[in-house]
This record gives structure tokens, sequence and C-alpha cells, in this order.
């Protein structure tokens, strides 16, 4: 608000100094020479302009643009003047160009320089000057040729389009022997175009040349023009016993061949050639389907032509029904009986199975039953029957009457009935706390030995007790077994039998019997006085150190194994993995279970108690051994590079831009840019399908390894690598292992990588199943640059726009020189000292009593009289429409005792009209056309609403009542916050039209600011007009979103 207490302070002084004057105070000559000083010292200060009467608030001017720019001076002052009318006068390198407030200039192309505009502010009795310097930076003329590129065109079909930095231009081309110009596709004459049919192939030169009124300029591109058609010479199929199909095709020029089974055109084909950018291509389909497949080819050559009729390959399939064979035991069989399931590739009508042995080629038929593909019989092997090898006969017809023989799983079984060696020399030895077993065995190489215990003499096969398989010294042929199951003064009776591989079971051996003397009992043990592991115990230990050495020299072995291998895509997927890395750690691992194991032998603990301890060991030898890969088997691979197509680039484009609002000219533009982009990019993929087997596992362990390329013919910055794989090779990108991990775009799976700096990288990742290449070759890897639509470069302190803040405090200490500093102090000493000669020595006071009270209420009511900021800014109407000034409102008052006390002022009775002073008939006028001024700005009628503006503020003077003015000056100030704001909107799209970030980024600051404080105003404003408020503000809230997208 406008500071009244300077104002309010100069009236009572000089109210003070007329009511001495009229009281006739006496003074002696003393006091005459002293308030002669006092009158001196005032004049000095006004003459030297000590406080000055016209003070510059602001004055937004930028310090630097670029040309083809609008710039607005802007100036707020005040005066402490009553009645006083501010003029202006804006200088440019001397020479007046404005007497308003608000200038505008537009500089265009030629305009670049320095410039200085001299701000003069005058009232009736000062004026005070401020010159600003505005540099316009040259924009050089610029030109560029968006179409053709230098490239290979494969249609004469040519579209030419420029583009030039500068408006009002005009263009013109020579293309070899054709001229002409170029057609103006856009109001500013910025965009240029024009279709050309060509008549023939070759190498063309377009040159283009535009200008205009101030400069020109030239640009040029060579491209070829080759249509030449791509035809197949030749195409082919071969099938294999396993029914997978090669495709083979030959064309007349390089190309690369896509197939699909729907008649379609090449882009939309969905499967790419495995061999292909040859003359020759081949591809492997598995999984036709029975009957008749159609295959359609197309493929699109180097040039870039394309075949505009797909080549049909056609062939038959009928599958043979095949059996796979399943026993309820595996092999070697004993005799007895076992379940036979049969499971067929196809639903059968009838199907016979038979077996033979190798020493015997008669055939023995196995009964069926069961239906489609699924059947059960049983296999009886007789105790006559010799060890032989046995092999199934399979034959089976479908309903297409179509018959089957081949057996892919389970044709051939082992049987053995020869029972194994009776076990001999069988001791049984009486321990501390057990019995200590110990046998011989000579016979062939059995696969556990069953152990049969009675308390009873004549012990039998139904006196089973354990079976046992390990404690194995194979060259003296002896086996043990410790038994610490037992009771107090009992007798223990032992017989042993040896069982093979087939289960076939030997005779018992002869009978021992070991008694116990009683000097324990169960859970009772004599204690062992020594405090190492008992000597029988240390070699169970010493076997399973053996057991694990024997590991580590396998690890080892498996080691060199791995660095004898010089296949390049093994060698790839050692490093990939870092197997070599899994060698060194299970042997580090092996070594620790090694020591581990050699301290139990100098502890003091059972039986039990060892084998528990070894069979954690065992097992975490076990861990260990299964990080050790044994074999790799590569399952395919392949090499080949990508043809991005324009259907491509879109959905990458449209990744990369997902969340952002852009204009359909700039996504036009950012499209075009990167279409140029591959031109100069390069994607080289190479992929293997693996299977790792593991120590210790039974099954491999699946992968699929992709290492794609990317090279640039140029350095390249700020770009996005998106990379697309499809859902059949991965439903996740969670569940991908990538080298570098890159973010994740959409997790079906869509990943992107960022690069500052880029001209050859590659990225690679592993899935963890075997993919079929068709699938790695359609996924896609699109190199964008990085979306930049933010505006940049943050505003300058100094740009000088205005701040609610601009309108309050005329007077700046800091801005006085030295001179009127001195002259302050000075004029102060002296007052000081009157003040001490005529109260002090003199005992005189300044004034009477009377006096003295009137110039306190003066200063009182000059001082307290200061308008609250949280008055309303706009008055509310009485019933007649007449306007009522609003009352003061109190921050502590609540909104309902404030709308009383407002309503109760509407309410008051309002004089005639014709009784009123026709003056304030015109000030009451002004402020009506205030409001409408507001209503206006707030219908977006911009023009209508400045003019207007300039007109009121040349209008208020004839305000006499000093609440109504300064209530007038703040809704004018409210409507110029509204007016900048639009104005600034207005600036902001230019200059992002026009690419001028700089520029736009300052507008969008003050926005921002100017939203900041109409908002904080919505608190105070009337309700009748708060609805048309809030819209202005929400037309301001939607451009600043607009340009915000394009801020850092």
């Amino acid at each position: 608000m406008f500071n009244k207490n300077v104002i309010q302070d100069s009236e009572c002084r000089l109210k003070t100094m007329k009511h001495k004057h009229e009281t006739g105070i006496r003074r002696d000559p003393k006091s005459m020479i002293f308030l002669v000083f006092i009158v001196l010292g005032i004049i000095l200060l006004l003459s030297s302009n000590t406080i000055a009467q016209v003070t510059l608030s602001a004055i937004e001017i930028p310090e630097s643009i670029d040309e083809n720019n609008d710039i607005e001076i802007s100036i707020m002052a005040e005066t402490d003047l009553d009645n006083s009318i501010l003029s202006y006068k804006i200088l440019k390198n001397n020479v007046l160009v404005s007497t308003d407030p608000v200038y505008d200039e537009y500089y265009d192309f030629n305009s670049s320089g320095e410039y200085v505009y001299s701000i003069i502010v005058e009232d009736s009795e000062s004026s005070v000057a401020e010159n600003k310097t505005l540099i316009v930076n040259d924009v050089p003329y610029e030109l560029s040729i968006d179409s053709p590129i230098s490239r290979t065109y494969y249609s004469r079909d040519v579209h030419i389009e420029v583009s030039a930095n500068q408006n009002e231009s005009s263009c013109n081309y020579v293309l070899n022997e054709q001229s002409g110009s170029l057609m103006q596709q856009d109001e500013e004459g910025i965009y240029f175009a024009k279709d050309i049919t060509l008549n023939a192939d070759g190498d063309y030169r377009l040159d283009v040349s535009c200008s205009n009124r101030f400069s020109s300029k030239t640009s040029s591109v060579d491209f070829q023009i080759d249509t030449d058609p791509i035809l197949v010479l030749a195409k082919s199929y071969f099938i294999d016993n396993d029914y997978k199909i090669t495709l083979n095709v030959e064309t007349s020029i390089k190309a690369g061949c896509k197939y699909d089974i729907n008649d379609v055109s090449y882009d939309s084909m969905s499967n790419n050639f495995q061999n292909t950018n040859s003359f020759t291509h081949s591809t492997l389909i598995s999984g036709p389907s029975d009957g008749t497949n159609n295959y359609y080819v197309r493929c699109k050559a180097i040039n870039g032509n394309v075949m505009q009729e797909s080549a049909l390959i056609s062939f038959s399939i009928i599958r043979k029904p095949t059996a796979s064979i399943t026993l309820s035991k595996e092999s070697p069989l004993k005799a007895g009986t076992y379940t036979v399931k049969v499971k067929t590739s196809k639903n059968l009508q009838s199907i016979s199975l038979q077996y033979s042995f190798n020493t015997d080629t008669s055939l023995k038929t196995v009964f069926l039953t069961g239906s489609d593909d699924e059947w059960n019989g049983y296999l009886i092997i007789d105790q006559d029957t010799p060890n032989r090898i046995g092999s199934f006969k399979f034959s089976g017809t479908d309903y297409s009457g179509v018959v089957g023989t081949k057996i892919t799983e389970g044709e051939l079984f082992l049987v053995d009935t020869t029972k194994p060696e009776a076990v001999g020399s069988v001791q049984a030895e009486l321990k501390s706390n057990y019995i200590k077993l110990r046998w011989h065995y000579e016979g062939e190489e059995a696969d556990s030995f069953n152990i049969y215990r009675s308390e009873e003499p004549g012990v039998d096969y139904v006196d089973y007790y354990r079976t046992t398989k390990f404690n194995a010294d194979e060259e003296s042929h002896t086996r043990d077994y410790t038994d610490s199951d037992l009771d107090s003064g009992s007798v223990y009776y032992y017989r042993i039998a040896a069982v093979d591989e087939a289960g076939n079971e030997g005779e018992l051996s002869d009978e021992v019997s070991v008694e116990m003397s009683g000097k324990y009992s169960e859970g009772n043990a004599v204690p062992d006085t020594t405090r190492n592991l008992d000597s029988s115990l240390i070699k169970k230990v010493n076997e399973y150190i053996d057991s694990v050495n024997k590991m580590v020299l396998d690890v080892q072995s498996k080691k060199e194994d791995m660095n004898a291998i010089n296949d390049p895509a093994k060698l790839k997927i050692i490093s990939e993995l870092k197997l070599m890395e899994n060698f060194d750690t299970a042997l580090g691992s092996l070594e620790n279970i090694k020591s581990e194991a050699e301290n139990l032998k100098s502890q003091d603990i059972t039986s039990s108690e060892l084998d528990v301890r070894l069979n954690k060991l065992r097992l975490d030898a076990i861990k260990a051994g299964s990080s050790v890969p044994e074999n790799i088997e590569l399952v395919d691979s392949g090499n080949f590079e990508q043809f991005l197509q324009e259907s491509d680039l879109n959905e990458g484009i449209r990744y990369i831009l997902d969340n952002i609002n852009i204009t359909k000219k700039s996504l036009d533009n950012y499209t075009l840019i990167n279409q140029k982009l591959q031109d100069q990019i390069s994607v080289k993929t190479e992929m293997f399908s693996f299977k790792i087997q593991y120590m210790n596992k039974d099954e491999f362990e699946k992968y699929t390894y992709i290492e794609k390329s990317i090279v640039s013919s140029s350095d390249l910055s700020n770009v996005v690598v998106i990379e697309i794989i499809p859902k059949e090779a991965e439903k996740k990108a969670s569940n991908i292992i990538f080298s570098n991990q890159p973010a994740i775009i959409k997790d079906d799976p869509v990943v992107k990588w960022s690069f500052d700096n880029i001209k050859a990288t590659e990225i690679s990742y592993r899935i963890k199943d075997i993919v079929d290449i068709n699938y790695i070759k359609n996924s896609k890897t699109i190199v964008l640059f990085k979306p930049d639509f933010k505006l940049s470069d943050a505003i300058s302190e100094k740009s000088g726009h205005i701040t609610s803040y601009a309108l309050f405090g005329n007077f700046k200490l800091k801005n006085l020189s030295f001179v009127q500093w001195f002259i302050i102090i000075g004029i102060g000493l002296i007052i000081a000292l009157g003040f001490y000669y005529f109260i002090v020595l003199d005992g005189i006071g300044i004034m009477k009593n009377s006096s003295l009270k009137k110039k306190k209420e003066c200063l009182k009511k000059g001082y307290m009289e200061i308008i609250d900021s949280n008055r309303r800014i706009f008055p509310t109407k009485n019933a007649d429409n007449n306007v009522i000034m609003p009352v003061i409102k109190n921050p502590q008052t609540n909104y309902a005792e404030q709308k009383t006390e407002i309503n109760s002022q509407a309410k008051q009775p309002v004089q005639d009209t014709a009784k009123l002073d026709p003056k304030f008939l015109s000030q009451r006028e002004l402020l009506k056309k205030i409001q409408y001024c507001n209503s206006i700005i707030n219908s977006f009628k911009y023009e209508e609403a400045r003019i207007l503006y300039y007109e009121l503020i040349s209008k208020l003077e004839i305000i006499d009542d000093k609440d109504m003015k300064n209530e007038a000056k703040r809704m004018l100030q409210h409507i110029y916050m509204k007016l900048d704001s639009y104005r600034h909107i207005h600036n902001a799209r230019r200059h992002v039209y026009m690419k001028n970030k700089k520029e736009a980024k300052k507008s969008l600051s003050i926005i921002n600011d100017l939203y900041s404080k109409l908002a904080y105003t919505i608190g105070f404003i009337d309700l009748a007009i708060k609805d048309e408020e809030i819209r202005f503000l929400q037309y301001i809230a939607d451009a600043k979103s607009q340009f915000e997208e394009y801020s850092d």
C-alpha cells in the first residue's frame, strides 16, 4: 500500500506552524535567529533533493534479448505530493519514444546492438531519471533442408521440405536441371515444401536458396534414386525326421526376407529369416501342423525396395504316431511283475506292444488297456530268465489310419535275475558301547548289504534289521557296520546278505553272536577317558576326507576342461556368467570342509554325533559342488543386423513421450529428427541359446544370451536406447538378467538406457530359458535423442519485474549521497540544540498546551489512519447498485461478523442523486468503471481492458477522498497484475514457438510470481465476483502447467 506516514507528518508540521503564528508566540532574538537557521536548513535540504518527491519503485526491462523478439518496458513510480500527476518519458538513445509508463517495441532480424533507454518521471515539483541498457543479440540467418536427406530413395516421388529460422522468407530450389519456387506452409514464412516426381534413377543434387528483407542463405544436399525391383528366383523347403522345416529363398538382389502364415505386407510380417541380408535366405521352422502348411515370403532390398506380392511356399505334413514307454522300476530288472505305461504323441484307435531279448528273437506281447494317448500293461520277468537286454516293439494307428512305430523313450531295458554270492567271514566284536561287525565279500559288485539281527539264534530273512552302503575297503573287499542300538545283558545274533543293483538278494551268511557284558545300559554309556576321537571312528573321518579329496580332483579336472574350451560362443558364455569364478569358490569351500573334518579327529564325540556332523559336511560339499559347471551345451546361435521399420521407431517414440504432452508440430519435429538419426545407427545382434549341467544336479539350467552392438557414424550426445523384447521371449522385464541395469518402462518388457555421449556401445542380457531365435530377431533396439521440450536458463534477479512490494515505500536511504547525509545530520543537530535551548535553558514550551494537544491529535490521525491491507479489494453494492465503500476487515474477526457488518452498510439509505455533489458522482462513476475494467479482464478481453486501465489511471486526480483514492489505486493495481499476467502468458507462448527458451523462462518466472500474488488476494475478494476471479486464476494455472513441462 502507499506509505502515508511521511505525507501526514508533513501536513501536521505545517498545521503546527500555522497555529503558532495565529497564537502569536513570543520569542527573544536568540529564538528568531535559531528559527532562521532551521528554515534555511529546510530550504537547503529541499533544494538539494535530499528526499526526492518522485520515487521509481520498479522498472521492468530485460538485460538482453535475441533478435525477432518484443520487449515491454514497464515503469512503476510514486510521488509524495497530493493531487500531483506523474508524467513519463522514455528515451531510446536520447530519442523520445514514449510518454506512457508502458512501452512495447519489436526488434527484427536487423536490430542487433546495444541500446540505452532513459527513464524520466516527473511531478509538479521534482523529477527522477534512470538509464537501462538493452543488448539485442544477433541471430544469424539459418536454413535447414529437412527432406530429402543424404541417402538412397527407392521411389521417384521426392518431397522437398525446408525451414528457416527467420520469418518473412521466400525460397527457390534447383534440382539437377529442374528449378522453381517452394510453397510457403505457414503464416510466418518459416516452412516451405514441394512434391516433385523425377523421371529417372540416378544421383541428384538439391540446391535451396532462401532470403528475406534482412539476409539470405543457400544449402545443398545430395541423394540417390534407385527403383530396381526385387525378384524371388527360387524357393524350396526341406523336412527332416523330426518334422523341422527349413525354408530356402533366392533373390535377384541383396535383401532381408520375412515370412508369415498370412499374406500381409512386409512390415506386418512377424518372422525374420534366420540367415538373410544376402542373395540366399534360409530359416528353420519348428512345430508346423499336420496337413497343408502355407508360408508367405516377402523381401526388402538393401536399397529399400519392397516386394509388393508374396512368394508362397506350400507343403503338407503327416506325422506318424510315436510312443514313450515307462516301467514302474528303472533297469536293471530282477524277476517279478512291472507296470508298463505307454504315452503316444497322437490319439490312437489301435495299439500293440511286444518285446524280445538280444539272445532270443521271438516276440512276447504286452497286453495294453487304455484309450487315446495313454495305455497301460504289465511286463512279467520269470526267475528262469537269464541276464539279457530287452527291447520293445511298438505299432500304433491314429484315427486317420496313419501307422507309427517309433519309440522316442524307454525302448530298451536290462534284466538281471542272478543273485549275488553269499557273504563270508563275518565277525562281531564287542567294543565299549557298541558292536563292530566286519565281513568279507568278493562276489559281483553289490549295491548294498542287508543286516539281519535277532536276540534268538536261527536268524532268517524275517529278522531284517538294517541296510548299509558305506564303509567299504575295496582293496581288501571288507565291509563293516557299527551297531550301537543295544541293551545291557542281551545276546545278539547277526547274518548278512549282499544285494545287487537289480534288487536280487544273495544267501545269508553264517550266523555270529555277541553277548553284552552288562557294564552299561541304553542311555548310560561307559565314559571314554580319551579326549580324542575313538580310533575306530577316525577311519570314518579319513574315509570322508578321501571322498572330499576325490571331489576336489574332480572339480580341478572340470576346471581344466573348461579352460581348454576354444569355441567363441562358449567362451562368451563362460565370461558372461563368470563360470571360472565358480571353480575357485567351490575349491575354497571344499578346502574349508576338509579342515573341519580334520578337526573332528581331536574331538571326544560319540559315533552318532560324528555321523550327524559328517552328514552336515556332506551337505556342505554337495552345495559347494552344485555351483561347478560340468558341461556347456550350445543349443542355437545366430548373428544378424537389425532392420528398423518406421512403425518400430514410432513405437519407441510413444514409449519415450508417454507422459509428455506436446503439440503435434513438436511431435512431428521430434519424429523427423529421430528419423534422420536412424541413418547413422547400426545395430548388430549376437545370440546364444545354451544349457549348463552343474555337478550334483540332474537338471540342466537353460539360458539365452543376447548381445547387441550399437554403432553410430558420429558422436552422439544425450540419447536413450530403448529395448523392446517380445513377450514370447520373456513376459516380465524383472525376470531378465541385464549386464547394465536399465530403467524399466513397462514390465512386459520394455526397458531403456540413457547415455550422455555415445559412439559405440553394447547392451547384453540373459533370459532363463531357451528362446527361439526368431523371437530374438523380433526384438527392437531403438536409439532416440532425449526429448527436450523444457524451458531453460533460470531468470536473473536483475530482470526488474514488478512485484507487489514495488508499490510500497518511497523513501530509500541507501540512495542518498554523502552531501545529503551531511545536511540531514546537520539539521538534526540544529533541532536538538534548539530543543535544548528552549526547554532546558529558558524553560519556555514550544507551544501552549492547547497547541501541543492539537499536534498530538494530528500526528495520531496521520499515523493511525493507515488502511489495513486485508480490506476487500472491490466494494459491494446496495440494492440501488450504488457503490458502498467496504469496511476495514480485522484479520481476527470471523467471516460471519464481517459479512454482517458489510451487509448492514449496504442496507443504509442512499442519498438522492440530485442532492449529491457532481464531483462525488464522477468519483463514484470512476469506481464503477474500475469494477467494469476488472470484469472485462476476467472475460479475457485484454486489449479493451488495457485501454480502459490507462484511461482510469489518468483520471485518479478527480478523487478527493484519500480513502477512496487509495481504494481505487489498490483496485487498479489488482487489474494491472492480471493484465501483466495475460501479457506474459502471450509472450511465453511466442517464445516457446520461436524456441527462445531463455526469454520463455523469464516469462514463466514472472507468471509464477503474479499467480502467487493474485492467489493470495482471493481471500479478500467480494463473494459476488469470487467465481470470476477463480476462473481467471485457473486460466493462469493452466498456462503455468503447460510451460512448466519445459522447465528443468
